[in-house]
């Protein structure tokens, strides 16, 4: 092979090894994905092969050639590299140039427009002056004109007002003045600029020339030079060295980044893990705490009863009492002899007569009290029936999530029969009947809740809406897989944005009372495309 092709050869292959050498050390960094490092790792483990390859070849070469040429590569690297600076300087010096020329065209535009308006003041100005020294107005040919001093009074106030829009004119006009001036000077600023701008371009066009000339010179030398290089075995195999260094650094960045990941994935799972167990535990003390409250709800109805039912026997003993008094007053009365006037009734009468009255007043106490306590023995048992009612919602919501959970990981799409509820509660609206608000009927349900509860998406899809609409208040939307859509209104805050995918069971917003609600609570429908259909239907039992 010639001396040139060889030549050749180790110029293309010096530099195809600095660039991949290059490209390989800026990118192991530790911030890369593990199968960008691997990929890495591959092309220098080809690269090592390659260049071991062509150590031997070079170094067969260099034993048949000259060894005593001067090493030139370090001065082409300079000059290249300054002609490159000395281009980016230029492409800089146009692009400030270019930028300088359009600020200066609107500068010119701005000087014309301020031009026009300070002669436009300065014609205001005149005009005043004309017509005051026309009508020969002035204060001392008003003090001096001999009229009443009403007339004076009136002229001397018109005066001042003159001599303020006179002293506004000349105000505006020192302004638009002012503001030439400062125009007048970044014109000259900026042409100033130019000048450099060009000047210094000049001098880097003949910077670049000469940059030229020396590289041409040195490329020249390299061509000459280049023919035998005995220097090149040894600077490949330092290329080499470098290559293993940067391999072993590669696969030693893989390692640490595989056990990062294994390490965040066990404090991960571990997060998690403590998660759901403080969520089990806060959700167990809470039915503990529902189950509490419904046995001592329970227990205070069970006494309200007792308390109730002995008031009845007290009413009914002291009704029988009274019946009793009653009669002993009738049968005394009975037994009273006549009496003319003046005359007073007998003891025995007047004993039965208080008798009778104590009894009534007893009975009257008795009915009372017997009110009182079945009113408490209802609002016992009202308060029990709620307890009991708050546990079981509590087992639905708990069986609700589970449910979720089994469905988000079997994969279903769509909305499903049978779906977890969005909210446990109460529902006071039912689908079909009449509003009692609207004089319509209800196209969804209304659920009664605490503010703030977690909204939960009843299937997989898509947020198509998520705003605020009158009536509804903070309105969430989202679309199912099979046609169906699912609406969420009078939230207190909505968790999901349109575009978002949302898993069967995730939370999408938080129950309130907006849109002109007094209680918190969600309004809930299920649509076929356009047409409501009963959620209940839809939902678990």
């Amino acid at each position: 092979m010639s001396g040139a092709g060889s030549l050749s050869s180790l110029r293309v292959l010096g530099s195809a090894t600095l660039a991949c050498l290059a490209l390989l050390a800026g990118g192991s960094a530790g911030a890369q994905s593990i199968s960008t490092l691997t990929k890495q790792q591959q092309n220098a483990e080809q690269l090592r092969r390659d260049l071991q390859e062509k150590i031997s070849e070079v170094q067969k070469r260099i034993d048949e050639s000259e060894s005593d040429r001067k090493d030139v590569t370090e001065s082409l690297r300079q000059s290249e590299t300054e002609i490159s600076r000395l281009n980016a300087r230029l492409d800089d010096l146009d692009s400030q140039r270019d930028k300088t020329e359009r600020e200066l065209d609107d500068l010119r535009k701005e000087q014309g427009g301020q031009q026009a308006l300070m002669e436009q003041r300065r014609e205001e100005l005149a005009e005043q002056l004309k017509s005051q020294y026309t009508h020969g107005v002035s204060p001392w040919a008003a003090l001096l004109s001999g009229d009443d001093a009403q007339k004076i009074g009136r002229d001397l106030t018109y005066l001042s007002y003159v001599a303020k829009a006179r002293t506004q004119a000349v105000v505006a006009l020192n302004t638009e003045i002012a503001r030439l001036d400062a125009v007048k000077k970044k014109v000259a600023d900026h042409q100033k600029t130019l000048q450099g701008l060009a000047d210094e371009a000049e001098k880097n066009k003949a910077d670049l020339e000469q940059e030229k000339q020396k590289h041409a010179a040195v490329l020249a030398r390299v061509e000459a030079d280049l023919t035998a290089r005995r220097s090149q075995a040894s600077k490949l195999a330092r290329d080499d060295k470098r290559l293993n260094a940067l391999i072993d650094d590669i696969q030693s960045s893989i390692v640490k980044q595989r056990e990062a990941i294994r390490r965040a994935a066990i404090e991960r799972e571990a997060r998690e893990a403590a998660r759901r167990k403080a969520l089990q535990q806060a959700r167990e003390q809470a039915a503990r705490q529902a189950a509490q409250q419904a046995a001592l709800a329970a227990r205070r109805a069970e006494q309200a009863a007792r308390q109730a039912q002995a008031a009845r026997e007290a009413e009914q003993r002291a009704y029988m009492t009274a019946e009793e008094q009653t009669e002993a007053l009738r049968r005394a009365r009975e037994n009273a002899p006549s009496a003319g006037a003046g005359v007073q009734p007998a003891p025995d009468l007047n004993a039965a007569s208080r008798s009778a009255a104590a009894a009534r007043e007893q009975l009257a106490q008795a009915r009372i009290q017997r009110e009182n306590l079945e009113i408490d023995r209802e609002k016992a048992r009202l308060a029990r029936l709620r307890a009991e009612e708050q546990v079981q919602l509590a087992q639905k919501a708990r069986e609700d999530e589970r449910k979720a959970a089994a469905e988000a990981s079997s994969g279903s799409a769509g909305l499903q029969r049978g779906a977890p509820w969005p909210v446990r509660g109460s529902v006071q609206g039912r689908f079909g009947t009449p509003r009692p608000d609207t004089g319509d009927v209800w196209r969804g349900i209304l659920i009664r809740a605490g503010s703030g509860t977690p909204v939960k998406a009843v299937g997989s899809g898509n947020v198509v809406y998520a705003s605020w609409v009158q009536g509804f208040g903070n309105l969430i939307i989202v679309e199912h897989q099979n046609g169906y859509l699912s609406v969420y209104g009078y939230n207190q805050s909505l968790s999901k944005r349109v575009g978002d995918r949302v898993r069967i069971g995730e939370t999408i917003a938080r129950v309130g009372a907006t849109g002109g609600q007094v209680d918190p609570g969600l309004y809930f429908e299920i649509r076929q495309g356009s047409t409501p259909v009963d959620p209940v239907s839809w939902l678990a039992r």
